[in-house]
């Protein structure tokens, strides 16, 4: 899935709806969560400012299970992004905004939560 990210199409794709031109990705990763998966906060981690690319691939998740991702601006407050199937989801995310994947509780059960994420 990485190797589309990168690829010509997909950046030409990405740089139509952000309004500007689009050469490459700085990083992206697949993630698989389930029951006890969650990423933390960490002050110390600072990502820099630029926008978030999300490929959701889960199918059929309750909310109530946990699992989204949750952007913290600086200033205080959280917007919250819950999954979502076969959805491309850009965040732009300006200087002191952190995330976090909030924990996936027991009512998941054998589901688990399919996404990329990569970043400009």
């Amino acid at each position: 899935m990485l190797e589309f990210f990168h690829s010509a199409e997909f950046l030409s794709y990405l740089s139509e709806a952000l309004g500007e031109e689009v050469l490459q990705l700085r990083s992206g990763s697949n993630y698989r969560f389930g029951w006890k998966d969650y990423t933390l906060l960490h002050d110390e981690l600072v990502l820099e400012p630029g926008v978030d690319i999300i490929l959701d691939f889960t199918a059929e998740w309750d909310p109530a299970v946990g699992g989204q991702i949750v952007y913290v601006p600086e200033e205080g407050g959280q917007m919250e992004i819950s999954p979502s199937p076969n959805t491309l989801i850009l965040v732009k995310r300006p200087e002191g905004m952190q995330r976090y994947i909030r924990y996936v509780n027991h009512h998941s059960g054998e589901k688990k939560r399919y996404f990329v994420l990569a970043s400009l």
